[in-house]
């Protein structure tokens, strides 16, 4: 049986957690930062990216190839990102760079892994087809199950709770950027 991969993509922070043969899944650590990664991504050339604390350390020496938070554009009409040099970035390569830092904290990605990655509940399917894309950017056949934010926090809060079925929830989750509500 393969891994099972949680992913919270997050305006200002994201964070991975792995569940290896049915266990309980492990949320990963980044350093002085804990379990959340710097969603910051520094643009080093149009290929070579720093993300997390890297980004936000090379933020200072390097300012005008600096984006705090790449998933903001992808909720908007340009598919890229201008920078103040000229320097012209795909929102996609962003997003792949946030991503591909949570694989390496976990070894990269295996065959027969399977991953779930969670979105704010109001994105339509452009906007979902741009995290997909950001996935296969990463190699292989990579298709996520992808899962609105406030449905995966009821779905933990279910798993988590000793509530008696038929139990109502009703689920807040504050993001960096957007609020999002489940019942």
């Amino acid at each position: 049986m393969g891994r099972v991969i949680g992913i919270d993509f997050g305006t200002t922070a994201s964070c991975i957690a792995v569940s290896t043969n049915g266990g309980e899944p492990e949320l990963k650590t980044f350093g002085q930062t804990g379990s959340r990664l710097p969603s910051a991504v520094s643009v080093v050339s149009a290929t070579e990216f720093l993300v997390g604390d890297l980004a936000l350390n090379s933020a200072r020496a390097n300012p005008e190839r600096f984006e705090a938070t790449p998933k903001q554009w992808i909720s908007r009409d340009e598919p890229y990102v201008i920078f103040s040099d000229g320097l012209t970035v795909e929102t996609i390569d962003l997003v792949a760079a946030v991503l591909r830092k949570l694989f390496d904290s976990i070894g990269g990605l295996e065959r027969g892994d399977c991953i779930a990655a969670t979105h704010p509940v109001t994105w339509v399917e452009q906007q979902l087809d741009v995290l997909r894309d950001a996935f296969r950017k990463l190699g292989g056949s990579w298709e996520p199950e992808l899962i609105s934010e406030p449905e995966a926090a009821a779905w933990g809060a279910i798993e988590q709770s000793e509530r008696e079925p038929g139990a109502r929830y009703c689920i807040f989750d504050w993001g960096g950027g957007t609020l999002d509500t489940a019942v």
